[in-house]
């Protein structure tokens, strides 16, 4: 299995008096495999916890969108955006709530809250890794089947969180098609995941059109058979070979 790519912050970029665009994809394309229990720890990268907020009264610990390396201050602007809602940086940070920091998600920012494990997102995952720092942000429970991710963009691929538990979760849609050798979740198209059945792939992951177990499930293989995937039972996802 794969964890999803890693997303940008959303960039400040002040030209013509007009706030730019952000990146969908971390420096290098590519996500962290271990969670944040074993890299930098936010004192590391900043002055305060995101997660524990241990900014003194009236000010919220996040990210100053200063790339390519973002670092954590306190902030005594107050943010009143929700989590995945649509947010907006600032001549400072973003105008997320505390706890939450504005992500270029999918064709859009959101705010994501930020995250150490599974726990800190209530029913959602800490799988998407802030690209340019060491950081975690929640990213939304979906399930493959039914693609059901509200935000534009995204789609819901079998990716791992932190802890490297398998999860169906929401994230930057990739562009594989199948057959197409991946190294990351969500490079494949939506539809598909990133996969590697090693009794008969010994090239390595590619792209398989995920497929419903149930007989007379949908979505059904358009080629091939649709073969179980371990510790998927429950949810009838496999794929199609």
């Amino acid at each position: 299995m794969r964890i999803v790519k890693a997303v940008a912050i959303g960039l400040l970029v002040l030209a013509m008096g007009f706030v730019g665009c952000g990146d969908d994809a971390a420096p290098g394309g590519d996500a962290r495999r271990d969670g944040p229990s074993d890299g930098p720890r936010p004192d590391a990268f900043g002055i305060c916890d995101p997660v524990l907020q241990d900014c003194v009264t009236g000010q919220r610990c996040t990210l100053n969108h200063t790339m390519p390396s973002p670092m954590l201050f306190c902030e005594s602007a107050p943010g009143t955006v929700m989590p995945y809602q649509g947010c907006t940086p600032t001549q400072s940070s973003d105008d997320c709530q505390k706890g939450s920091v504005c992500l270029m998600t999918g064709q859009t920012r959101t705010c994501r809250r930020f995250c150490y494990q599974d726990t800190d997102c209530g029913n959602d995952y800490c799988a998407i890794g802030i690209g340019g720092t060491p950081l975690y942000a929640c990213a939304q429970r979906c399930d493959v089947l039914m693609q059901n991710c509200a935000t534009v963009g995204e789609a819901c691929y079998l990716g791992e969180t932190t802890s490297r538990a398998t999860t169906q979760q929401c994230s930057n849609q990739g562009t594989l098609g199948a057959g197409q050798p991946c190294s990351i979740a969500n490079d494949c198209a939506r539809g598909l995941i990133c996969f590697h059945p090693s009794d008969a792939d010994a090239a390595g992951f590619h792209c398989y059109q995920a497929c419903n177990t149930m007989a007379g499930g949908t979505p059904a293989c358009t080629a091939g058979t649709c073969t179980a995937i371990m510790g998927q039972e429950a949810t009838h996802l496999g794929y199609c070979r």
